[in-house]
C-alpha cells in the first residue's frame, strides 16, 4: 500500500511507484511557481500527484530574435493602420520550429514514455516536434478560440494568423491525445481543426497555490459571514476585461437598493478617475506562492459571501476554483468555458454577457436569501471537493495518458 501524503489541491493522494515517466515540455520553467503561476505549472503538479514521474524539460527558448525583433519594429511603426494589427514574434513559424528542434534535442537525454505539452502559448512546443513517443496536448484553448475573443487577440496581422493557425494545426495532427478545460474550447477545436472527436478529452482547471480548508473549516466561514452586509470579491489582473466596470455597478446598485455593500478588488486597481462606491476597497496585488500570501488570500476569499467576476472573455479561470474550494458561490457571465465551471444552484450562476446591471442586483438579492445561502455556499465546495481541483483531473489525464501509452 502507499503511502498517504498531502495534496496542493484540497484533496489527498496516494504515492506509489510511477506510473508513467511524462516529459513536460513548457516554454516557462513549469517546475517552479514564483516564475509561472499560470495553469501550466499545476497541471504538471497534478500529474505527479497522480503518481506519475515527470521531467521538465523547460524553459524552452524563443529563439531567432534577429529575425523576428526587427519585423516586430517594421509592424509596429510602419505597416500599422487603424485598426491595429499586431505581429506576435512567439507565433512566427520559424521561431516555434525551432522550440521543436530544441524539444527534440533534450529528449533524447531523458528516458521517458510520453511527451506532455501543458498550457504553454496554445500547443507549440509539439507542433513540429520530431519523436515516436505519444504527445499530449493539455490546454485551456486554440490559437482559434482565441482570435476575435480575447482583445489582445483581436486585431493581429495576416502573417500571424496564418502562422498561428499552420502552428496550432500541425500540433493537434501531431498529438496522441488533446485535453482542453472546457467542452467550449474543445468543440471549438473540432470544428476549426477538424479533429477526430475521439482524441479530444475534457478536464476541469482547479485552484491556484492556497491552504488546505477542510469541510468544517468552510462551515465556519460560510457561518462567520454578515448577513446584514453584502462583501464582494473581485479578482483579476486586467481590470477592462475581467469587467471591473461592471462589478462596480453592481456594488452602487446593491447598496443604492438598501443593502450595505463591499467590494473588494484584489490583483488590479481601477482606472484613474473611476467613481468607487462606497465600501469599495482597492487591495492591490497577493502574492500566493508564499505562505503569507496563500493565508491573506485564504482569509478574503473565506470572508467573501460572492466571487463577483463579469469578464467579457475567458476560458476556465482558476480563480472560480479557488473560490468553491472557500464555498463562495461564483456570479460571473456565460462566456468561454466559465458555463461549464459554473453549474446553476451548485456554485453560483453564469448570466449572460450584456444583461441589464438589474440583473447582477436580482441575482445577488436571490443568492443571498438566508434560508438557502449557506446551502448553496457547501455545495459550492462540494463542487470543488468532486472535479473543480487539480488531483481529479490529473488522475484523469493520466488514466487517458495510460491507455494512450499502452495502445
Amino acid at each position: 500500500m502507499g503511502e498517504t501524503v498531502a495534496s496542493f489541491s484540497g484533496a489527498t493522494a496516494t504515492a506509489a511507484r510511477p506510473s508513467r515517466r511524462i516529459a513536460y515540455a513548457s516554454i516557462y520553467d513549469a517546475s517552479d511557481i514564483t516564475k509561472w503561476r499560470r495553469a501550466g505549472h499545476f497541471m504538471a503538479r497534478s500529474l505527479e500527484n497522480a503518481g506519475a514521474s515527470v521531467e521538465y524539460l523547460g524553459p524552452l527558448q524563443l529563439t531567432r530574435q534577429w529575425m523576428t525583433k526587427p519585423k516586430a519594429a517594421l509592424y509596429d511603426r510602419v505597416l500599422n493602420r487603424s485598426p491595429y494589427r499586431a505581429y506576435y514574434p512567439g507565433r512566427d513559424r520559424a521561431v516555434v520550429r525551432d522550440l521543436g528542434v530544441e524539444l527534440g534535442r533534450r529528449l533524447r537525454n531523458v528516458d521517458v514514455e510520453a511527451v506532455v505539452s501543458g498550457e504553454s502559448p496554445f500547443s507549440q512546443p509539439v507542433a513540429y516536434l520530431d519523436t515516436d513517443l505519444p504527445v499530449v496536448v493539455w490546454t485551456d484553448v486554440t490559437f482559434a478560440g482565441v482570435i476575435g475573443f480575447y482583445p489582445n487577440y483581436s486585431h493581429l496581422c495576416r502573417e500571424t494568423v496564418r502562422h498561428g493557425m499552420a502552428n496550432e494545426a500541425a500540433a493537434l495532427r501531431r498529438a496522441t491525445l488533446v485535453v482542453f478545460s472546457s467542452p467550449w474550447a474543445a468543440d471549438k477545436a473540432v470544428d476549426v481543426y477538424g479533429l477526430d472527436p475521439a482524441k479530444v478529452k475534457v478536464a476541469n482547471n482547479g485552484p491556484g497555490p492556497m491552504l488546505e480548508v477542510s469541510q468544517d473549516e468552510v462551515r465556519a466561514m460560510v457561518a462567520s459571514r454578515d448577513v446584514e452586509r453584502c462583501r464582494l470579491l473581485f479578482v483579476a489582473e486586467n481590470w477592462e476585461r475581467k469587467g471591473g466596470e461592471t462589478a462596480l455597478r453592481l456594488a452602487e446598485a446593491l447598496n443604492t437598493a438598501g443593502v450595505s455593500t463591499e467590494l473588494l478588488i484584489l490583483g488590479c486597481d481601477p482606472p484613474p478617475g473611476a467613481t468607487l462606491p462606497t465600501g469599495t476597497r482597492p487591495l492591490g496585488r497577493i502574492d500566493k506562492s508564499t505562505e503569507a500570501g496563500k493565508a491573506a488570500f485564504r482569509d478574503l476569499m473565506g470572508s467573501a459571501h460572492f466571487l463577483v467576476l463579469p469578464t467579457r472573455a475567458d476560458c476556465t479561470p482558476m480563480v472560480v476554483c479557488e473560490a468553491a474550494a472557500h464555498g463562495v458561490p461564483a456570479l460571473t457571465t456565460s462566456v468561454g468555458g466559465l458555463p461549464w465551471m459554473v453549474t446553476e444552484g451548485r456554485n453560483g450562476r453564469a448570466l449572460p454577457l450584456d444583461v441589464d446591471i438589474s440583473a447582477w442586483r436580482d441575482t445577488v438579492l436571490e443568492l443571498m436569501n438566508p434560508s438557502s445561502y449557506s446551502e448553496l455556499a457547501m455545495s459550492s465546495f462540494a463542487e470543488y471537493h468532486e472535479r473543480l481541483n487539480w488531483d481529479t483531473q490529473g488522475r484523469k489525464v493520466l488514466g487517458w495518458l495510460d491507455a494512450a501509452v499502452s495502445s
